[in-house]
């Protein structure tokens, strides 16, 4: 599925505010509510929207230590074939306390984004969760002194 200008322009909109209504938008981006509506559903239906999402202010929700966590893989091989690391991407992603992980180019295979009541959690974590995974050879982990920015928007052009 492509999508045009008019449904960048909604979309811009639901990443102010995914709670707006069609009736909303519509005022906001000068279209038929019934247009937006129809539109907001094949983005949807297509995957372009994959949910919708609550802003945290991870401070207040006392969970405001945030750390990234660069994993080196260890080549495994089971039944002679190599365990693709996607595969061991795609299984860390399923712990609740990850936020983010992406397989990366270049010295370490794969980074974590984890957020924590306080610096010790995180550390409880790699060194209990993390390093038990006989997947990983070795890590290491930056904790975040201030961010700037966090956020799921994005320009679209």
């Amino acid at each position: 599925m492509t999508i045009d200008r008019k449904d960048r322009s909604i979309l811009m909109a639901l990443q102010e505010d995914a709670k707006q209504s069609s009736r909303d938008l519509s005022k906001k981006l000068d279209l038929p509510a019934t247009t937006i509506h129809e539109r907001i559903r094949k983005m949807e239906k297509g995957g372009i929207i994959k949910g919708y999402h609550v802003a945290i202010d991870y401070e207040k929700a006392e969970m405001p230590s945030t750390a990234i966590v660069l994993i080196k893989r260890t080549p495994i091989i089971k039944s002679g074939k190599k365990i693709i690391y996607r595969k061991i991407a795609d299984l860390i992603a399923k712990l609740p306390e990850i936020q983010e992980v992406h397989t990366l180019s270049g010295e370490f295979d794969m980074m974590l984004k984890i957020r924590g009541r306080n610096e010790r959690d995180i550390g409880n974590f790699v060194s209990d969760i993390i390093w038990s995974l006989p997947e990983v050879e070795r890590t290491q982990t930056l904790l975040c002194f201030h961010t700037a920015k966090d956020t799921c928007k994005i320009e679209l052009k």
